[in-house]
């Protein structure tokens, strides 16, 4: 498989038929490839943030960041941990762009 960066697989979720779907298979894959959850956070964060206000886009990557952060944010069965993420969690955040995180992701392949 070659590299994508996460740029051009949150372009490619959105251009998808079901970016949900899309997404949350990324926030899966990622999880289970070992990236830290609050560095997963912060991604979906930071494309968020990069999303126009009242983009339905946004919306779906929000439902993901529920799914994320757990803790009946979202529907059980899809949460992606057993136990909810914390504010002190998220003081790991050492990642600002997503492309800072593109070389790890090339280091998995």
């Amino acid at each position: 498989m070659s590299h994508q960066t996460l740029t051009s697989q949150f372009a490619a979720a959105e251009a998808d038929a079901d970016p949900f779907q899309v997404l949350y298979a990324l926030a899966k894959s990622l999880r289970d490839r070992g990236l830290p959850r609050p560095d997963l956070y912060r991604i979906f964060v930071s494309y968020y943030r990069r999303c126009p206000d009242d983009d339905p886009f946004a919306e779906m990557i929000g439902d993901v960041l529920d799914y994320i952060w757990g803790g009946g944010w979202g529907k059980a069965a899809l949460e992606l941990y057993e136990t909810p993420l914390s504010k002190d969690d998220l003081k790991s955040y050492v990642v600002d762009e997503l492309e800072d995180y593109d070389g790890w992701l090339q280091a998995l392949e």
